[in-house]
């Protein structure tokens, strides 16, 4: 599909004269002999299907119904056990993101419905994987008859134990897969299974520690949630203070953004998690040193995550946060100016989410695309919702100061390339420059603690050798800090560390 057969079906990539091309039977004669070929070599009793497209979506390629014609002779010539249906192609970022791998801005199994009409019409068993994300919907696709077998790829990088988890009963506890598209950047990792992708280095399964310990995590974001869901694993005792009315920091900002939402289901599973494990989850509790202490921990676990970084910007009392505005803390204004200088969703989402709404939006990024720390389904989505939403962007540009001026704010940028300087106005002023840790509760602890709250690389890569990696020092208990409380980053990163150091706890 949208490979080397794909391109002899389709009109759009054949334009041979001979006899692979013109004719519906001429095009399809290269992927009939693959086939044929493929059956002599594997003989009658093993399964053999074809990656099948059943609507190139585009008006020069093969629309519903000539896709329907390749399939009956795929059906005639009898070669073909079964079809494994997608839709659209794959010759662009846009039409992966969109079509092949609908990702985060697109909704749950968009191409059912077709996919259902296909097998109506066909006689061979029906695959289709393309954004299948939960079992409640890959179960109404095989009880309506859409599909005889559902192919959930991303769900099962989130969670691989989906299959034992329904077996069990426990399907409840199945990890969602969020459509964060983590799993497509980089290299194969969830945004939130931190031991996918890592299984030589990292198990799926939690081992249960020798010795229980009495465990304070400071900080309900998805750094100290995981820290706080591993450590109860193991069998500690667990207690998780957090300073707001709600689990889920960061996560909780990147989720009021319209095409994020679906992110909220870190917060969600962690948060039945905890209780299931009997977490004690103390909300609106702002734990400084002697309320840590008086739970006379063993080990003390900070993430406390990160404020918006303002810092060494002049005239920053004249900006307003990514957070402030998502959160509504701060009402937008009408014409909004948005800089960025991560490269990461935060700037971007808050751009789209405010122009959806019907605000003028200009966006001035530091790098030469929008959201380039993303993965490439992201951006490519991205860049298009900013066109259709008419956002402007600037890029290439850093601030160097913002300044009041009349009714609204002056911001000076120079070019990265030229250093020339420019400035722009508007309404108001956004600013994206990522976190600065909030670190005034790990500083306080330090002294106090065994290992002067220094982590050992030994200890989170599973190589310590001391035995029970307990108190080395006149301290009672060992401290660790973890995720935006050490430096900023993204939430992957926050849950990898948590995972890994409370794995060996």
């Amino acid at each position: 599909g949208g490979h080397l057969i794909g391109q002899f079906l389709s009109l759009r990539t054949n334009r041979r004269t001979d006899g692979f091309g013109g004719s519906l039977e001429n095009r399809a004669r290269f992927g009939l002999m693959v086939h044929e070929a493929i059956r002599r070599a594997v003989g009658d009793d093993f399964a053999v299907g074809i990656r099948f497209v059943i609507d190139e979506a585009v008006d020069d390629g093969s629309d519903f119904e000539e896709c329907l014609a390749f399939a009956r002779l795929f059906e005639r010539e009898g070669h073909v056990d079964f079809f494994n249906c997608i839709f659209g192609r794959m010759d662009t970022d846009l039409s992966l993101a969109e079509q092949n791998m609908p990702g985060m801005f697109s909704p749950s199994a968009p191409f059912l419905p077709l996919v259902g009409q296909f097998k109506r019409e066909t006689r061979l068993p029906v695959i289709h994987a393309a954004g299948i994300r939960d079992i409640a919907t890959a179960r109404h696709a095989i009880r309506e008859n859409l599909v005889d077998l559902v192919g959930m790829t991303r769900a099962h990088i989130a969670d691989p134990h989906i299959v034992n988890k329904v077996m069990r009963g426990e399907e409840e506890r199945i990890r969602p897969c969020v459509g964060a598209s983590y799993c497509l950047y980089k290299k194969v990792q969830c945004i939130h299974n931190p031991a996918s992708g890592h299984e030589t280095i990292i198990s799926h399964t939690i081992v249960r520690a020798e010795t229980p310990k009495r465990v304070v995590v400071v900080g309900g974001g998805p750094g100290g949630m995981e820290a706080a869901r591993v450590a109860a694993e193991r069998g500690h005792r667990v207690s998780l203070l957090e300073a707001g009315a709600r689990l889920g920091g960061q996560v909780l900002v990147a989720a009021s953004a319209s095409d994020r939402k679906d992110l909220i289901g870190i917060v969600d599973w962690r948060t039945d998690e905890l209780a299931r494990l009997g977490v004690e989850v103390r909300l609106n509790t702002y734990a400084d040193a002697e309320i840590v202490l008086a739970a006379k921990p063993d080990a003390v676990i900070v993430a406390t995550g990160g404020v918006p970084d303002m810092e060494r910007l002049e005239g920053a009392e004249h900006c307003d946060s990514v957070w402030d505005v998502l959160t509504g803390v701060v009402p937008a204004k009408d014409d909004v100016l948005i800089y960025d200088e991560t490269g990461r969703q935060a700037a971007v989402s808050c751009a789209l989410h405010l122009a959806q709404h019907g605000r003028v939006v200009s966006l001035a990024i530091a790098d030469d695309t929008m959201a380039i720390e993303t993965p490439y389904p992201d951006r490519v989505s991205f860049r298009k919702r900013a066109s259709e939403r008419g956002i402007r962007v600037v890029s290439d540009v850093r601030l160097v100061k913002a300044a009041r001026q009349g009714n609204g704010i002056a911001a000076t940028f120079r070019h990265e390339l030229t250093g020339a300087e420019t400035e722009m106005t508007a309404a108001q002023l956004i600013v994206e420059r990522g976190t600065v840790p909030m670190e005034d509760t790990y500083q306080d602890l330090r002294a106090r603690s065994a290992n002067n709250g220094v982590t050992d690389i030994a200890l989170m890569t599973g190589t310590e050798t001391k035995g029970d990696n307990g108190p080395q020092a006149a301290g009672s208990f060992v401290l660790h800090r973890i995720g935006d409380a050490v430096a900023s980053r993204d939430i992957y990163s926050s849950i990898y560390e948590a995972y890994r150091l409370c794995s060996q706890l």
